[in-house]
């Protein structure tokens, strides 16, 4: 039986993912970008996309049972918070520094309890600056990044820096 690596995360990870259905389907779509890539460097691994563009660390949240706990991944890569960052500049509707950290605890802590022996690869969230991308995004990117970097030694995680 292979080994099945989880990426969750926003639209960096969901990439153009086309089928927006439950894995469950047997059909999984990986989308255009980094899963698809370690993907094809893996493929002894059953790999699984379930990240979805614009979603925050509470959308993630809202759907963790079905589109993580449910698939007993043996490992699952968490990329998440640009979004959060993005709707609070936009639209007055993102996840301020401390409840993201909050949440993306829970998240974590609920992972290690339901899945037995799950390995955490935890990715710092990252913006480029260009566009509307300004410094209230990169003084609060940075300050997520540093959120996850802290999670990821709190929980044993692999850290992925960017």
């Amino acid at each position: 039986m292979k080994k099945r690596l989880l990426f969750q995360g926003d639209s960096i990870t969901d990439c153009d993912r086309v089928i927006r259905v439950p894995i469950s389907d047997g059909h999984p779509d990986l989308g255009k970008g980094y899963v698809l890539r370690i993907a094809r460097q893996l493929p002894t691994w059953e790999v699984l996309n379930c990240g979805i563009s614009g979603k925050r660390v509470v959308d993630l949240c809202a759907r963790w049972k079905p589109d993580a706990l449910h698939l007993k991944p043996d490992a699952i890569s968490i990329l998440v918070g640009v979004n959060d960052t993005w709707h609070e500049v936009r639209w007055g509707n993102g996840v301020e520094v401390p409840r993201y950290e909050n949440i993306y605890r829970l998240l974590l802590e609920w992972t290690l309890a339901a899945v037995q022996g799950v390995k955490l690869i935890l990715c710092e969230p990252f913006v480029l600056p260009c566009g509307e991308v300004g410094p209230a995004w990169t003084d609060e990117i940075e300050q997520l990044r540093q959120v996850v970097k802290k999670l990821a030694v709190e929980f044993g995680a692999v850290f992925v820096p960017f």
